[in-house]
C-alpha cells in the first residue's frame, strides 16, 4: 500500500430465533476493503466479503434440520472521492450492493433447490404402501442394471 491507501474491516451480524421456519438462525458478513487512491481524484476498492448462514430447524412436524455454509465473493470499483462521494458513502455502497448480491444468490441458488430436493424426496403417500412401492421400484432397477 502506498500512503494514501488503507485498508478497513465491517462485520454483520444478524440472529434470528423463534421464526415461523427458522428455530435458530445467523447471518455474519465479513467485508475487507482495500482502498487505493489516485492522483485524479478517484480511488479504487476492493472488496472481499464472506458470507458464514447458519439456519437450524426444530419442528415435530418435520423433524431436525441444519442448514449451514459460507460463501466468499470479491468485487473492485472505482470511484470518484470528493465531498458529495467520500469513502465511507463508496464503501457502504459497495458493500449494501454485495449483500444483496450475495443474499439473492443463496436464495436462488442454495435455499430453492434445497426446496426442491427435499420436495421430490416426500412422497404424498405415507406408511407401509409407501415402503413397499420404493422397495419394488428399487427391486425393478437393481435388476435392470444386472442385465
Amino acid at each position: 500500500m502506498d500512503g494514501d491507501d488503507f485498508a478497513g474491516c465491517f462485520l454483520i451480524k444478524k440472529g434470528v430465533s423463534g421464526h415461523e421456519f427458522v428455530s435458530t438462525g445467523a447471518w455474519d458478513s465479513i467485508h475487507v476493503v482495500e482502498v487505493a487512491e489516485a492522483s485524479d481524484g478517484r480511488a479504487t476498492y476492493k472488496l472481499t466479503t464472506t458470507v458464514m448462514l447458519s439456519m437450524d430447524v426444530h419442528k415435530p412436524a418435520v423433524g431436525d434440520s441444519n442448514l449451514s455454509g459460507s460463501l466468499t465473493r470479491m468485487a473492485e470499483k472505482a470511484c470518484a472521492v470528493d465531498e458529495a462521494h467520500p469513502h465511507v458513502a463508496n464503501i457502504g455502497s459497495m458493500i449494501e450492493d454485495m449483500e444483496t448480491d450475495i443474499r439473492t444468490y443463496l436464495d436462488s441458488l442454495y435455499i430453492q433447490k434445497t426446496r426442491e430436493v427435499v420436495n421430490n424426496i416426500r412422497s404424498p403417500q405415507t406408511g407401509p404402501s409407501q415402503g413397499a412401492a420404493f422397495t419394488a421400484s428399487l427391486n425393478e432397477a437393481v435388476k435392470r442394471h444386472a442385465r
